[in-house]
């Protein structure tokens, strides 16, 4: 979206140089596009008078559609049809001479027609009512043009600054486009005055309102829009409209937000005071938006897909980036635009020679290595690849590195700064994301580079990474390699600033006559270490037509040699028929879980195929709510499919379409897999109510919609969705159901309200006590010993019920000598009379005396400390509470401080917290220390604002213990976090008392962990395999850690290892020492009161998803715990898991080494550690193995 105009009823009107749908020229009221597709022109600028539209159309014959009749130049349309009139302005006098898009500026005024020709340094003054030259001015790079109200017409410049090259042309699409001079002339030509943007700003956008406002929308670093009055005499900058430094600059860099720009291009207002903005620039994407003159956001409308593809997030399956943007995606959603534009990952003013400054990347994906997440670009045709790193803090990737072939097309480079005589590779040598000749490297041999005079290294394309970080090339010819072939670029681990690095001296080369002659030429390539022990490699090839396929080939075990395919299939080729089409073709695939998806060209579906057999599966079409098929464009790219396998077993498949600018994204569910919608919850519960009930129903499954009935039937997806609360009247059951996205249909949540008009009866408490006899009163305080008795009233006609304190219950009126403990003591009594109504009253009884642990015992350390369990003995005696709010029942012997937790109430959580905290209370707790030592306190804190010095903890003698400790900002006051302090105790029981120093946060619990190393365990009676050998050791070739004869070097894993504070023993080499799990085996534990079971261990022959281990306690107890383990060969960083040791080689059966990393795995459970534990049971598979063990 080149140019703009805005008419005096909001009425926006765009040009475009370029538009694959052929609306170059639109229309928008209120948010809203009115104007059809297909209506020609094409260009840089657009004007409005009256019925008419004047619009430049002057980019030849290149424009979509082309010119129309008549020549390119000024082009005349109905404004409200868009209809092409008779009259088109062309000429030498309104045309470029070179066909470029010179004429950028046009503006009305005086009755004429004003139009900047740029290349030919002039301005042409046009009648109106001739449509003919009248005038010409001679300007120097004339660029935008806007007239005042006195008919003084304002021109701005625009540069033509290329970037040094040789030999090739780059495309600037970053570079200056205005300087910061605005030229003021009269109506006649006459240079009146000038105004110059400060801070070296660029003018890429011009407009004067009706009040002689000038706004100069400024390209450069500012990226506002700057507003000066007093124009007629003496312009003055008297304000800005948008955020200085536009998207750029942010607690968040690169997040958007309402009036952060990033490369404003046009500029408008109506008669309501009212801004628009566009703005936009080479492959990055199209904002139109309407905000009113405050900054408040009217409307936005977003074209920011063109010839793109992004991605899924493969470790997080809400984030989805494209070469350009960050989308949050919402599943729940899946009806409209699931995707939330959230940021941009591109900063060209940080770092310069970033490719998508010049080389308009249009794929991007998003990958891991050893933990650490990379952006990957590519172009169009593949012949580059880019490789950002992720910043904390910030949106904005950083280039890191880069593998380039050549020139695209012969004559383009792709990079503002690379060598000119073919293929290189970038690696970021100090950090900076700038490319420097400095850092790039060739290949040594002069026969690899191209010859004299050609750009571009012959026929290279298609980088693509897999998870261990190497990278593939395929459609690759050279000199000194032959015809066509496969490259694997090596992964030479991180430089210092955490680059990928790669060189030409190590890589693998795959011919297609030796490794893969079961195919005919190759046009993509996709290895995926995880699908066999040693790698599956999968090649998509045949020759139908230049860039597609009609086979697809997997062979397992890659690296080690194997080149039989496991199966090969002939992709369906020529599926159907389009009009006037003959690329109905299988143009690239991508790979999820289990199935292959095979992206069509022109019939613009998706196969799908299995990984395991190559049969076929089903066809994914376009539905009718992204405008079905004739909505879509052709695909345009090397690759132009993507896919993910998401948690809950739904497959994303993202399809580029350039047509109507957007990414398809398709959800797919593979029958069998759904896991079942949460059962809905109604509240309040049912029962007998005396008025009518406001019922709401909630589900616990995200993104589900809830369906009801009240007249007793069963509900279906056809029944009333519930969208708020149920008044409920009369007696009748509500019964709902629930549906998600990926999830089967829920089963029937239920309750019935009885609405009675019997009324309650009033309840007369009273409380007797041997020094006040029978008293009318609720509450009363007592000294420890003294005999209590309740007995209210009425003594007859009904039925009683009673709670109290430690699950105390009767269903006597009168109840003696109720049990008391120090503290405060609530009983609460339910009086149901002859109708049935209900009444309650609450007693509460204080028992003074002394201070004591809440439940009777001293709570253990080493373990967890509830924040709700202080010790009992009241007000004064075990806490210090003054301000109120949170009161739950669960402690009733204070004003209220703890609520309960509404948060995610992680365990050890007990469901309570500790709330409405305040500088000078205090919370005693009574502990039972088992070891003199120094110990690591986990406080679990929530706050939404952060508070310094929130509290500290000392011991009965005032002495503090941890120091001051700063709470963070959790986000909400149950947000739950962690923060540390260490605190030095002796052996024995002993009081602990948490001072809280100041308000603003809540406290969940509190756990104490012994700084020891930990407690080894013994594996020797449950060693089941030997996984560990020392170098040169021959050993079975069915043996080993995976049953196939590879095993770790007890030369590099040693006797013992220190991870995390954690130290582990392994077994002896060469004998069994370690446990697989065949059969369950189950590992005896060092008997003891433990916070966390810690080992080592792995997976092989593949990844081992979600895998059962359970701890038994010695009470007869267990604690169940899934965790998924990655294959020793491939990582995936699976939650909860992380690398202890890499290997860098493993030792096979013949005595020699496998020298490729292979990695043993660290994991950590949470234990009760109010228990004492027994056993662990391993999960009943032979694919995982555990080294070692340590409690701690």
């Amino acid at each position: 979206m080149q140019g703009i105009y805005v008419t005096s009823n909001g009425t926006v009107y765009t040009n475009s140089n370029w538009d694959e749908g052929g609306r170059a020229t639109s229309i928008f009221q209120n948010g809203t596009i009115t104007s059809a597709d297909a209506n020609g022109g094409g260009g840089q600028a657009i004007v409005v008078s009256g019925s008419t539209i004047y619009e430049s159309n002057s980019s030849g014959v290149t424009n979509n559609p082309p010119c129309a009749a008549g020549g390119c130049g000024i082009q005349l349309l109905n404004a409200s049809t868009l209809a092409a009139l008779s009259t088109t302005i062309s000429g030498d006098s309104a045309v470029s001479s070179t066909g470029s898009a010179a004429i950028y500026g046009l503006a009305i005024g005086n009755g004429n027609l004003y139009a900047a020709i740029n290349d030919q340094n002039k301005v042409d003054v046009i009648s109106l009512s001739s449509n003919s030259v009248t005038a010409t001015w001679n300007i120097t790079a004339p660029g935008l043009i806007a007239v005042d109200s006195s008919g003084g017409v304002w021109i701005s410049h625009k540069t033509n600054t290329a970037l040094p090259n040789v030999n090739g042309i780059v495309n600037d699409e970053w570079g200056d486009f205005g300087t910061a001079v605005i030229d003021h002339y009269n109506s006649s030509g006459t240079h009146i005055n000038s105004i110059t943007l400060p801070d070296s700003g660029e003018v890429r956008a011009l407009w004067i309102d009706s009040n002689n406002n000038l706004y100069a929308g400024d390209e450069n670093t500012d990226q506002n829009i700057k507003i000066y009055n007093n124009i007629l005499s003496s312009p003055t900058l008297s304000g800005t409209f948008g955020t200085q430094g536009g998207v750029y600059t942010s607690s968040t860099p690169g997040v958007v937000a309402p009036g952060r720009f990033r490369f404003i291009t046009g500029i408008g207002t109506d008669s309501s005071g009212n801004i628009y903005v566009s703005d936009d620039d080479y492959g990055h994407g199209v904002l139109l938006s309407s905000y009113t003159s405050s900054g408040s956001l009217n409307w936005q409308v977003q074209g920011l897909e063109f010839v793109s593809l992004g991605a899924v997030d493969p470790n997080s399956e809400t984030d989805f980036y494209d070469p350009y943007h960050h989308f949050h995606l919402n599943y729940s959603d899946q009806n409209s635009n699931i995707g939330t534009y959230y940021s941009d990952t591109f900063d060209p003013y940080q770092y310069t020679t970033d490719v998508r400054a010049t080389g308009n990347p249009n794929i991007a994906e998003v990958q891991y290595i050893q933990g650490s997440r990379f952006l990957l670009l590519s172009d169009q045709a593949g012949g580059y690849l880019q490789i950002n790193r992720f910043q904390s803090g910030s949106e904005i990737t950083v280039p890191c590195a880069a593998l380039d072939y050549g020139a695209f097309q012969n004559q383009y480079l792709d990079f503002s700064v690379q060598p000119t005589n073919g293929e290189f590779i970038w690696t970021d040598a100090n950090g900076d994301g700038i490319i420097q000749s400095s850092e790039i490297a060739q290949p040594t041999s002069a026969a690899a580079l191209a010859p004299a005079g050609q750009l571009e290294h012959r026929d290279g394309n298609d980088f693509w990474m897999d998870t261990n970080g190497n990278l593939w090339q395929v459609n690759y010819y050279s000199p000194d390699e032959g015809s066509i072939h496969i490259r694997e670029y090596l992964f030479q681990g991180f430089n210092s600033h955490g680059c990928p690095q790669y060189n030409f001296n190590n890589l693998n080369i795959y011919t297609n006559s030796t490794d893969f002659p079961q195919i005919s030429g190759v046009s993509q390539v996709v290895y995926r270490p995880g699908d066999s022990e040693k790698g599956t490699i999968y090649i998509a090839g045949g020759a139908p037509s230049a860039g597609a396929f009609d086979q697809i080939t997997r062979v397992d075990n890659w690296s080690s040699g194997n080149r039989t395919p496991t199966w090969t299939n002939n992709i369906v080729w020529n599926p159907g028929t389009a009009s006037g089409s003959t690329l109905i073709n299988p143009v690239s695939f991508s790979i999820a879980g289990n199935y292959i998806f095979v992206d069509y060209n022109a019939v613009h579906y998706v196969l799908v195929y299995s990984t395991v057999d190559g049969s076929y599966v089903g066809e994914i079409d376009a539905g009718s709510d992204v405008g079905g098929d004739s909505n879509i464009g052709n695909d345009d790219m090397w690759l132009s499919t993507t896919a993910f396998e998401r948690s809950n077993g739904q497959y994303v498949i993202t399809k580029e379409e350039d047509y109507q600018a957007k990414n398809l994204l398709y959800v797919w569910t593979p029958a069998g897999t759904e896991s079942q919608t949460a059962t809905p919850a109604l509240s309040p519960g049912g029962g007998t109510y005396t008025s009518s009930q406001s019922v709401t129903i909630s589900d616990s499954t995200t993104g589900a919609i809830i369906y009801y009935t009240t007249n007793g039937t069963a509900p279906t997806t056809s029944s009333t969705k519930y969208t708020g609360s149920i008044s409920v009247t009369s007696t009748e059951t509500v019964q709902a159901i629930a549906t998600a996205s990926g999830y089967s249909t829920s089963n029937v949540g239920n309750a019935t309200y009885t609405i009675s008009s019997c009324s309650p009866a009033a309840i007369t408490p009273y409380i007797w006590t041997s020094a006040g006899g029978w008293q009318q009163i609720t509450s009363i305080s007592v000294a420890s010993g003294t005999a209590v008795d309740l007995g209210p009233q009425p003594t007859s006609g009904g039925s009683w019920s009673w709670t109290g304190p430690g699950g105390f219950t009767s269903t006597s009126r009168e109840i003696d000598s109720i049990p008391l403990s120090a503290g405060t003591n609530t009983f609460v009594a339910t009086y149901t009379n002859s109708c049935g109504a209900n009444s309650t009253e609450t007693f509460t009884i204080t028992v003074t005396g002394s201070e004591g642990p809440y439940g009777g015992t001293a709570a253990a350390i080493p373990g967890t400390v509830q924040a709700s369990n202080y010790d009992t003995g009241g007000s004064g005696v075990a806490y210090n509470q003054t301000t109120s709010g949170g009161q739950t029942g669960y402690r009733t012997d204070n004003s209220g401080a703890v609520e309960a937790d509404s948060g995610d109430n992680n365990s050890p959580a007990n469901g309570y917290d500790l709330g409405w905290t305040g500088s000078g209370q205090w919370y005693k707790y009574t502990v039972n220390v088992a070891t003199a030592g120094t110990y690591t306190v986990s406080f679990s804190v929530a706050s939404p604002s952060g508070q310094t010095d929130g509290f500290h903890m000392q011991n009965s003698s005032g002495t503090n213990l941890s120091g001051n400790v700063n709470v963070p900002n959790t986000g909400s006051w149950y947000t739950w976090q962690t923060v540390t302090a260490s605190v030095t105790l002796p052996a024995g029981t002993q009081t602990l008392e948490l001072a809280e120093d100041n308000s603003g946060w809540n406290l969940e619990y509190m756990t104490f962990a012994s700084n020891s190393s930990g407690t080894e365990v013994s594996l020797n009676s449950a060693f089941n395999i030997t996984g560990i050998y020392s170098n040169g050791t021959t050993f079975s070739s069915s043996g080993g850690l995976d049953d196939g004869g590879a095993a770790y070097s007890s030369n590099l894993l040693g006797t013992s290892l220190t991870y995390s504070g954690i130290v582990y023993a392994f077994g002896t080499a060469n004998q069994n020492n370690a446990v697989q799990g065949t059969g369950a085996p189950v590992v005896t534990l060092t008997s003891g009161s433990y916070s966390t079971l810690n080992f080592l261990g792995t997976a092989s022959s593949g990844n081992q998803a979600s895998q059962l281990f359970t701890v038994t306690y010695t009470d007869g107890t267990t604690t169940n715990f899934t965790q998924s383990m990655s294959d020793w060969f491939t990582p995936q960083s699976y939650s909860g898991e992380t690398t202890a040791v890499a290997c860098s080689y493993r030792n096979l059966s013949n005595g020699t080494e496998d020298s490729r990393t292979f990695n043993l795995y660290h994991y950590s459970f949470a234990l009760n550690s109010a228990k004492t534990v027994k056993s662990l049971t391993l999960p009943n598979n032979s694919d995982i193995s555990v080294a070692a063990v340590t409690l701690k």
